[in-house]
């Protein structure tokens, strides 16, 4: 593309862009977010491709249990008693 513009332009500068663009390796972000989107598909029990379909996030449409994780509404998590020697 930028041959073209440099072509039609008479313009060097988008020559010498173009073919420094050319020698860069541009890194693949694709692939690894999608590894990554299956995996937690997996992790939910949600079909492989279907995470998102739902729009909104819209559970109404299932059953309990049926494909979707519970979530506790509240944690409590217990307190360790204070050591003496701290205070």
């Amino acid at each position: 593309m930028l041959g073209l513009l440099a072509l039609f332009t008479h313009i060097q500068a988008f020559w010498v862009a173009g073919l420094l663009l050319a020698l860069i390796d541009i890194p693949d972000f694709g692939n690894p977010l999608r590894r990554i989107a299956g995996s937690l598909e997996r992790i939910a029990g949600i079909p492989p491709g279907k995470g998102a379909d739902e729009p909104n996030g819209s559970a109404a449409d299932h059953a309990p249990g049926e494909g979707l994780a519970e979530v506790p509404k509240v944690v409590t998590l217990s307190r360790m008693p204070k050591d003496q020697a701290d205070a």
